[in-house]
């Protein structure tokens, strides 16, 4: 998107002859490199194990990107919420090779607020300093920081089940 180019498919020699909308052009295999000017591509995946994920994004202009407001050299705070303890590990540990891409991390962050009962794993790490990459399991529906929910505003609600961050 960022280049302005549909990618070719990789190993498309010719139309299967079964498929008529091939034939007739009405549908078109990308073949080669094509130049695109969109502003929104959908992408979908059909997996053999039985996965099947639907995206579509949205290309967003070099003007329209966010201004680097702090200095990513600077030590921050990063979460992550995942289902596995492996895919918040896995999760942070992508922050952490990407310490200076501050939109990245801004996506990150808004993925740790989702309901805990559909991911019920947290984590942290500091960026910038070595830290190691922290995970809990989080029951119930909200989310606790430093002795406080994020989402209910009520440590009685909470039954006192926070995640604790031993660097505070």
């Amino acid at each position: 998107m960022q280049e302005g180019v549909i990618p070719a498919n990789l190993h498309y020699y010719s139309p299967n002859p079964a498929i008529e909308p091939l034939l007739d052009g009405r549908v078109k295999v990308v073949a080669e490199n094509t130049k695109w000017k969109g502003k929104y591509t959908a992408l979908c995946n059909n997996g053999f194990g039985g996965s099947y994920s639907h995206l579509i994004l949205e290309k967003v202009q070099q003007s329209e990107r966010r201004e680097q407001t702090s200095d990513a050299s600077a030590q921050r705070l990063v979460t992550f919420a995942g289902r596995t303890i492996e895919s918040v590990t896995e999760g942070l540990q992508f922050a952490r090779e990407r310490c200076d891409d501050m939109e990245t991390q801004a996506l990150m962050q808004a993925a740790a607020s989702v309901d805990t009962s559909s991911y019920p794993y947290r984590g942290y790490t500091i960026l910038n300093k070595e830290s190691p990459i922290e995970v809990e399991v989080s029951f119930g529906g909200c989310v606790p920081l430093m002795g406080m929910c994020s989402k209910c505003n009520d440590i009685a609600r909470c039954n006192g089940e926070f995640m604790l961050l031993s660097i505070f």
